[in-house]
């Protein structure tokens, strides 16, 4: 059986919420609030295919 990485079980939140922390400084504020949109948009698609981590799907 292939290695689980336990960061690929998480949920879209436990995901976003590793991204924001610690706080970005503010001259990256912009870019992480775009990094956290397309995280979860990538992982809300993800969530349509089987398996029970990210890294299944």
């Amino acid at each position: 059986m292939a290695e689980v990485w336990p960061a690929t079980q998480g949920s879209i939140e436990d995901v976003v919420g590793r991204m924001e922390s610690p706080p970005p400084r503010e001259a990256v504020r912009h870019s992480q609030w775009r990094r956290v949109t397309g995280v979860r948009q990538i992982l809300g698609w993800l969530q349509q295919f089987p398996g029970d981590s990210w890294q299944q799907r």
